[in-house]
């Protein structure tokens, strides 16, 4: 791994996963990653779908229990006993469903950067992975201090395999000639400052 500028978010390296050519494993790394949020949306969705139609909390509770990417992400679901926790569980998977959607809005504009060797297009995706890494790791805080296992672990998860991705992608937009302005302050490992700016973001990552 290369030492960053004093400007750059993160730093750049040569290999993906120390191992691998960086620009085609890190085009292989994003195709896979994009088929993964197409089924993480398409489950996310169905069960959005299934969650407003069945108004009944026994049938509710019924459907939680039986889908598989609910158990997998949120776990064992508890007894639903009002309907506060019905629109509780609606409204998470609402944010999931967002998060998800964006990425699958996203990644595609990427690859289309890496192949076209344009940095321009690399930045919608960069920002975004910006929040999200950010926000991954403050949930990780937070179920440290909750000892919420299950958000423990997917947090950690995610924010290993986010900044692992994260740093492959921008050494390729490094590369390609993307650069990050000279008053950037953004960083994946610092985290953002609650003065920060979606504004200030576009600014520093810029061609």
């Amino acid at each position: 791994m290369d030492k960053p500028n004093k400007n750059d978010p993160l730093p750049t390296t040569q290999k993906f996963c120390y191992f691998f050519d960086l620009r085609p494993a890190v085009g292989f790394y994003v195709a896979f990653e994009y088929i993964m949020w197409i089924l993480l949306l398409l489950s996310a969705v169905n069960l959005e779908i299934e969650s407003i139609e069945k108004t009944n909390l026994v049938e509710f509770e019924e459907v939680l229990r039986k889908d598989l990417y609910y158990n997998i992400i949120f776990g064992a679901p508890d007894p639903i006993n009002n309907a506060n926790a019905r629109s509780s569980t609606i409204f998470l998977n609402t944010i999931l469903v967002i998060v998800f959607l964006l990425y699958f809005l996203f990644t595609p504009i990427l690859l289309i950067g890496i192949m076209k060797s344009s940095p321009n297009w690399f930045i919608p995706y960069i920002i975004y992975d910006i929040v999200m890494i950010n926000l991954s790791g403050c949930f990780f805080i937070v179920a440290i201090i909750v000892w919420n296992l299950r958000m423990f672990w997917i947090c950690f998860i995610f924010f290993a395999l986010k900044l692992n991705s994260a740093i492959g992608v921008f050494s390729v937009y490094k590369i390609e000639g993307g650069k990050v302005a000279d008053s950037s302050e953004l960083s994946y490992l610092s985290g953002i400052s609650p003065t920060t700016t979606m504004e200030s973001i576009c600014e520093a990552v810029n061609v």
